[in-house]
């Protein structure tokens, strides 16, 4: 059970990531945020650029870290 928490059995945190296609979509959801909260896409109704914003991001992070790998 408690490594299901992600504890070990001394009640350590064990050093787990996620993966790094997770965070670059964690992280490109970030970037949408920040960009619509300046632009305001959602109010100008412009989901099409705001879900090729998000994939272009996406893709961007996982480049950057295919190259760091």
């Amino acid at each position: 059970m408690t490594s299901l928490l992600g504890l070990g059995s001394d009640g350590q945190k064990l050093g787990f990531r996620p993966h790094r296609k997770h965070v670059a979509r964690m992280k490109a959801r970030f970037v949408v945020d920040q960009v619509q909260a300046t632009m305001g896409l959602e109010a100008q109704g412009l989901r099409a650029a705001k879900d090729e914003l998000y994939h272009k991001t996406v893709g961007r992070i996982l480049a950057k870290n295919e190259k760091m790998w």
